[in-house]
């Protein structure tokens, strides 16, 4: 889904620094607005079950990863007609999801993951983005100086992490955001018993994840 695509290539560097800033200011809010626009064409309802389910499940995921990056680089979307290397996305179609706080970009991105949850409960792809999500929050909290609540969404990556592995434990990045959430729990133990399936599972971790 191209949405999906947007909101990835977005909200990642893939070892592309130089560009990545204006990539996050560019892409998306144009995968909100992508997503957004599939979620609510009348169409949408006429499909058979099945499509109709895995569309809702992807442009949910797509929205949800979009907002979720928007509120890490919150800061980029918060002023966006203050700054001048900001402002000619200012006109973009999308720029209507600038301009938000952090809280409701990431209070955005959950209820779009709820929602492709709602339909597809053991989705190990949402999953996984729930899990980061709150990785995400619990490090601005632990930077922040808020422990307790870096505490609590450290516990809630732990959970829904451990919960994703036991759907299908076959994708090292679910073993590695466990060993994340492990970590700032400091259950050093744990968190170090799981590393070695990070290395014998499949999949491909990005500069972004480490």
């Amino acid at each position: 889904m191209k949405a999906w695509v947007m909101a990835v290539f977005g909200g990642r560097p893939y070892d592309h620094k130089e560009n990545f800033t204006e990539r996050k200011l560019k892409y998306l809010p144009l995968a909100a607005e992508k997503a957004l626009s599939v979620l609510h064409d009348a169409r949408l309802k006429s499909l058979a079950s099945d499509p109709r389910n895995a569309v809702t499940v992807e442009a949910n995921n797509a929205s949800g990863i979009a907002f979720m990056r928007m509120g890490q680089f919150g800061d980029l979307f918060q002023q966006v007609v203050m700054d001048k290397t900001r402002s000619k996305f200012s006109a973009a179609k999308g720029s209507v999801f600038f301009g938000k706080s952090r809280e409701e970009y990431w209070t955005l991105a959950s209820q779009h993951f709820h929602s492709a949850l709602e339909v597809h409960p053991g989705d190990v792809r949402v999953l996984d983005n729930v899990s980061t999500l709150n990785l995400i929050k619990a490090s601005y909290e632990f930077i922040n100086g808020d422990k307790a609540k870096a505490r609590e969404f450290s516990k809630k990556a732990k959970e829904i992490a451990q919960t994703s592995i036991s759907n299908n434990r076959f994708d090292r990045f679910r073993h590695y955001n466990l060993a994340k959430a492990l970590a700032l729990l400091d259950e050093w133990d744990a968190a170090n018993e799981t590393l070695p399936r990070i290395k014998e599972v499949a999949g491909v971790l990005s500069d972004a994840d480490r």
